[in-house]
């Protein structure tokens, strides 16, 4: 996938979604990101490897977090659905996603399918499993982690 098709890719994903919505697709750092009712979804290209990453966020922390809690997601996001995509921490942001990466420009309605699933899924993390996570990192370490 081309830079160009990305942005293509992620004006058609934002239009389908919310005919109003106008976005530029991607920063000249080759990021980008949308919200969407409550949720937040970020894009972003890599040239080197020609991917595309389309990502649903879970949860951002206001400060690193402490292994434990790293541990207790890395545990538990092996039998949770996580909407077609992968679990992923990113420390530079702090931040737990749901990642689908493409390689070449899928269908629109293709695209937005399956961004709605992972979006459904990351609220559904934020909702259950982010509660499991805390309580399985608490009773490791045992001590509060609120």
């Amino acid at each position: 996938m081309t830079r160009d098709e990305a942005v293509a890719t992620i004006q058609a994903l934002c239009q389908a979604i919310d005919p109003k919505a106008k976005t530029k697709g991607l920063s000249p750092k080759n990021v980008g990101g949308v919200s969407v009712g409550a949720e937040a979804i970020f894009f972003e290209f890599a040239p080197e490897a020609g991917t595309l990453s389309v990502m649903a966020s879970v949860y951002r922390f206001r400060a690193m977090p402490r292994p434990a809690v790293l541990d207790a997601f890395r545990s538990v996001e092996k039998t949770e659905d996580k909407g077609g995509g992968k679990f992923e921490y990113q420390a530079p942001s702090k931040s737990v996603l749901l990642t689908r990466v493409y390689t070449s420009a899928p269908a629109v309605e293709k695209l937005k399918r399956e961004t709605e699933q992972l979006v459904a899924a990351a609220r559904r993390w934020r909702d259950e499993v982010v509660p499991k996570v805390a309580a399985r990192a608490q009773a490791a370490s045992g001590r509060d982690l609120s």
